[in-house]
């Protein structure tokens, strides 16, 4: 028994009764290519986290360097010598002879204080700072590139251009 209201179906060719092969194959196709531009577009946006990753990890241990070069600084105003096994790699009192080092991860066991490690033989980047003698303070410029020696797990495009130039000021 039909309802009432309802429509009478329909008669339908043979042609018209569903998707051909070939269609269906075409519609894969045109999916496939949509496919392969959504997951460029992925793998484009990692390699872009990544980099900015490196910059920020980079940024870190570039105030980090100025925090610890501001408490050693302090450390030696205020006791007069800082024990050899806190730091290496820097002498005190600051002066802008200490100017344009680099902390070389190949040679340096570690550079920071004792258990800072900022900088160790498998850092995966290169730190030199230079010290300027200003009026009433000294003008640190860090600066932090990536170390392409080493295993380097700073990944991107572009990766030699990734450095980082901190500046900051340490009271004299």
């Amino acid at each position: 028994m039909r309802c009432p209201g309802l429509a009478k179906p329909m008669q339908t060719t043979a042609k018209e009764k569903g998707s051909s092969l070939i269609e269906v194959l075409i519609s894969l196709l045109i999916l496939m290519i949509l496919m392969i531009g959504v997951l460029e577009m992925f793998s484009l946006a990692f390699l872009q986290n990544m980099g900015s990753a490196a910059r920020t990890d980079m940024t870190y241990r570039s105030a980090q360097f100025v925090e610890d070069l501001r408490y050693l600084n302090y450390l030696y105003k205020t006791r007069g010598a800082i024990p050899s096994s806190i730091v290496s790699g820097i002498t005190f009192p600051l002066s802008a002879t200490t100017s344009s080092q680099t902390v070389n991860p190949a040679t340096a066991t570690f550079w920071g204080a004792n258990g800072m490690n900022l900088v160790t033989p498998t850092s995966p980047f290169v730190l030199s700072y230079q010290i300027n003698d200003a009026a009433t303070l000294w003008a640190v410029t860090v600066t932090i590139t990536p170390n392409t020696t080493t295993g380097n797990r700073y990944i991107g495009a572009g990766l030699k251009n990734k450095s980082i130039m901190f500046q900051a000021e340490i009271p004299k």
